[in-house]
């Protein structure tokens, strides 16, 4: 469970530095117009994280039933 765990951390920890990146980043972006490059680039990350926040969610439940 310890290595879930680590793994939702991780995941949780790129999404939140993709959104910060976008947030310090947004006047390049939008001046290059890469709205959609950095929207396909979060969605990737938030599936990772979801993917990882799912299998977490499955273990416990069987763990705790």
């Amino acid at each position: 469970m310890f290595g879930f765990t680590r793994a939702n951390q991780a995941a949780l920890g790129k999404m939140s530095d993709r959104v910060q990146a976008s947030l310090a980043g947004v006047r390049v972006v939008k001046s290059f117009a890469l709205e959609d490059v950095e929207l396909a680039s979060f969605q990737e990350v938030n599936r990772e994280y979801l993917k990882r926040s799912l299998a977490l969610a499955r273990l416990r439940g069987a763990m705790f039933r």
